[in-house]
């Protein structure tokens, strides 16, 4: 069981996710993850299929998958709020809610991260595609440069695209969802065709930049 953070927007593993707590049950959640032993200051973001309001209280309103975020630090504000950062840590499966506490937990099972049947030369297309992609909608990225900062590791890699593309919730929860890194990586390269060829129609469209880390209010 692990506490709950619904949201309106889906945490992938290795983001640094800044966040600040403001709502008396999230600072609670935060003041008894400061209590225990720093190897265990773990809790569940989960994004809401509706608005973008934490509070969510149902199952049916939280999509079915998740990331457990890892607390980094915390700072306590005159206020009371805290601002915390974390990193996505391990994907899980939510299962059931228990809510007798001020905030949501959840029974969980934790997912693996298989690889699956990728090579070298998904790796080259996806890191290419995204490199173009960068450099499409920002002259002055090198797509070379874009391209050698990129990690080969096919499951970090994998999820940094995922993070940097700017579409809706439900699509970037279905990349969260994908049972391996493979096809996690193979409908990207799709997703970042269909994006850049958006982008030459509409050139206004707003892009999540890879290197601008999510807050969250």
């Amino acid at each position: 069981m692990i506490p709950l953070f619904p949201l309106g927007t889906v945490l992938v593993p290795h983001l640094v996710l800044p966040l600040n707590i403001y709502e008396p049950r999230y600072r609670t959640l935060v003041a008894n993850l400061l209590d225990r032993d720093p190897a265990d200051q773990e809790f569940g973001v989960i994004a809401i299929r509706q608005g973008a309001e934490v509070g969510s209280d149902s199952i049916p309103s939280m999509f079915e998958m998740g990331t457990t975020a890892t607390l980094q630090n915390a700072t306590l504000l005159d206020d009371g709020r805290y601002d915390i950062i974390t990193v996505g840590h391990r994907r899980f499966r939510l299962l059931d809610v228990d809510d007798s506490l001020p905030y949501l937990q959840g029974h969980v099972e934790f997912i693996d991260e298989p690889v699956g049947a990728c090579d070298a030369d998904l790796i080259s297309r996806v890191a290419e595609s995204f490199a173009q992609y960068r450099q499409q909608f920002d002259s002055s990225a090198s797509v070379v440069d874009v391209r050698e900062a990129l990690p080969n590791d096919p499951v970090v890699l994998s999820y940094l695209v995922a993070s940097a593309l700017a579409v809706n919730t439900a699509t970037q929860q279905g990349l969260l969802e994908d049972p391996d890194a493979a096809v996690r990586l193979r409908n990207e390269i799709a997703l970042l065709r269909d994006e850049r060829a958006l982008m030459k129609v509409v050139p206004s469209l707003p892009i999540f930049e890879p290197d601008r880390r999510p807050s969250l209010n």
